[in-house]
């Protein structure tokens, strides 16, 4: 209840769009934060970032991130996740750039 508290308190403070980025792949964790932002707003919309293992990999090295770290160790269970139908809607990222994803959600979020 403390965290629907706050969310609205933000929503209400500065009535803007909130932007959530994480990668939650686990169904109950996605489920309970999901559903606890809909509480908060009907108009909610869910997008999943999705890439292959190589494109993954390849970021991951490009950012530094040492190579067979934790964060290489969750790629496969992400990737395989995120084909789950719960994960929509999904835009495949390996050959797109930010501008190109910011345009693919304004034309999703604007045409409802």
């Amino acid at each position: 209840m403390e965290r629907l508290v706050r969310e609205k308190l933000l929503q209400q403070k500065y009535n803007k769009h909130l932007i959530v980025p994480m990668t939650i792949y686990k169904e109950e964790n996605f489920n309970y934060i999901y559903n606890g932002l809909k509480e908060i707003d009907q108009d909610i919309h869910h997008f999943c970032f999705t890439a292959t293992e190589e494109t993954i990999y390849h970021r991951l090295a490009k950012r530094g991130d040492e190579y067979g770290g934790w964060q290489y160790q969750q790629a496969s269970k992400c990737v395989e996740a995120f084909k789950d139908e719960q994960f929509q809607t999904r835009i495949i990222t390996d050959h797109l750039e930010t501008s190109e994803i910011i345009e693919l959600i304004l034309k999703k979020v604007l045409s409802k």
